[in-house]
């Protein structure tokens, strides 16, 4: 069930202006070593089979996920197919050669990654080529066999290969690099890679609950059924899937991102707090140092909420968001002057943010500037803010978060 909760007039215009205020938020984070970056497209179906149709791209995320694991970097999915539909090319048609160069160009890739699959009977063999895109030059044939059943075999043979001719991290074992094989079996894999293409939420949150059925530990799966309803806005049931994610799964930081913001969206506060902790455990990112600090503001921990909105607002290069939220902890500190500077700024890029206005009211007027004020609040007036509605509410419940995970890195 969706959670619903009442709110004031004032609370509702802080949501409506809450995509305006929100500048995309930069991941800032420290420059990992440099890593070999792989590029995998979806393989060439060379059997005609409807039941095989999702190997294709069932092998290119297995081969991704086990490389990245191996201690490469590795193009997600979304960046893939996102960076195509950039470009223009259709959906579910083979690409000649020179579209995955210029993709693979343009999202960064070091390797790029491309080959087919055949059955014969119940066996299936899968064969790949890796091209260097800075030299040009394209390696020779890597193939791995196995009967269906032992599909997730051959897919880690097919890694193994390409990783070993690519200069693996701490000269890797066979042996070790075999843990990594996929432990999710086939019929719920299928059901989980058939979802990706899909438009219609319904149809794809029926294939996602039958994939974790077969395999209720499915990290990929139980994030793409929590973002579902988290995009819904059904923040419970986001919460309870979303919280299934393991933390060894690549879409970990993100599940617990938006975990923490359905907590937050729930008055779950103290909750809240542990979710985005862990998220900044992994790197600093704006929207995680801005919603900690809401969420430790709204828990009633001022110097705790003012050190992380501070962070934010040395990461985020003026995302009038941030500003405002810092400019509310300012007042609740008592610091009305430097609440005044955080809105002026904010204010230069926002003009017409009633909220901006009426909180710069409140800080000029806390200094005795009532000239300055009284121009601030009509200014907030015209903008849509009713006065006598808000006076009294607590200034914190006008707090921004932001709702989305930034990808870039």
């Amino acid at each position: 069930m969706v959670n619903r909760w009442v709110v004031s007039p004032l609370q509702k215009l802080v949501w409506t202006l809450a995509l305006s205020l929100a500048a995309p938020a930069a991941a800032l984070e420290p420059p990992a070593a440099e890593r070999t970056r792989f590029l995998v497209f979806p393989l060439a179906d060379l059997t005609s089979t409807p039941s095989l149709a999702w190997l294709g791209e069932g092998l290119a995320i297995a081969l991704a996920n086990q490389l990245e694991a191996a201690g490469f970097d590795a193009v997600d999915r979304d960046t893939r197919v996102g960076f195509a539909d950039a470009a223009g090319l259709p959906r579910g048609t083979p690409l000649s050669r020179a579209s995955m160069i210029r993709i693979a160009r343009e999202v960064g890739a070091d390797r790029l990654v491309f080959g087919s699959y055949s059955a014969n009977g119940e066996s299936i063999r899968v064969a790949a080529a890796v091209l260097d895109v800075r030299g040009m030059k394209l390696g020779p044939e890597v193939v791995a066999a196995a009967p269906v059943k032992r599909l997730a075999e051959a897919e880690n043979e097919l890694a193994w290969q390409i990783a070993s001719g690519s200069r693996p991290r701490g000269g890797e074992t066979r042996e070790t690099f075999r843990q990594r094989m996929r432990s999710v079996p086939n019929d719920a894999f299928s059901y989980y890679v058939r979802t990706l293409g899909l438009g219609d939420p319904n149809s794809r949150s029926k294939l996602l609950l039958r994939a974790i059925e077969l395999y209720p530990g499915f990290p990929e799966a139980l994030f793409l059924l929590g973002k579902d309803y988290y995009r819904r806005g059904d923040w419970s049931q986001a919460a309870e899937t979303l919280e299934k994610v393991r933390e060894d799964s690549r879409c970990y930081t993100e599940a617990r991102f938006m975990l923490g913001t359905c907590q937050y969206l729930k008055g779950l506060f103290q909750d809240a707090v542990r979710s985005y902790s862990t998220v900044l455990g992994f790197g600093e990112r704006v929207e995680v140092d801005n919603n900690l600090g809401a969420a430790y503001l709204r828990a009633g921990d001022l110097p705790q909420g003012v050190r992380h909105l501070s962070q934010a607002q040395a990461l985020s290069r003026g995302d009038a968001l941030v500003a405002m939220n810092l400019a509310v902890a300012r007042q609740l500190e008592g610091d009305e002057r430097a609440s005044q500077r955080l809105l002026e700024g904010a204010l230069r890029s926002n003009p017409d943010n009633g909220l901006l206005h009426y909180l710069l009211y409140q800080a000029l007027k806390g200094q005795g500037l009532e000239h300055r004020a009284l121009q601030a609040l009509d200014d907030a007036i015209r903008a849509g803010i009713d006065p006598e509605s808000v006076k009294n509410e607590d200034p914190r419940s006008w707090l921004q978060i932001h709702m989305t995970w930034s990808s870039a890195r």
